[in-house]
């Protein structure tokens, strides 16, 4: 696959009380972390998730964090300008649970 000149990306980290709100909106309770962040490049972000400091926590991921059945994680090409929102990434990781892999969401496989 050819990736995009951004990406954007579902990962489970809360960053400020306005994410936490629009989570709440969402209907989601306290105990879910999610972030949304858009990098320049699928390499930038693998380089970042595995092979930085961040990695070493995620290799800890189950010391935190309860098992979470399906993807946790969607991935999906954006325009240069588009601003990801919480609601869009929830819907995108629904497409990815209901259809697999496809253009409209797809994850590390692909």
């Amino acid at each position: 696959m050819d990736w995009p000149t951004r990406i954007k990306v579902l990962c489970w980290r809360i960053c400020d009380d306005d994410a936490a709100l629009q989570l709440q909106a969402l209907g989601f309770d306290n105990r879910l972390s999610a972030t949304v962040s858009v990098w320049e490049t699928e390499r930038a972000l693998r380089e970042y998730t595995f092979k930085s400091l961040h990695g070493q926590f995620i290799d800890r991921k189950r010391e935190w964090f309860e098992d979470v059945e399906g993807p946790q994680l969607v991935i999906w090409n954006v325009d240069p300008d588009d601003q990801p929102t919480f609601g869009e990434a929830f819907e995108r990781l629904e497409i990815l649970k209901a259809n697999g892999p496809s253009s409209a969401a797809y994850s590390w496989s692909h």
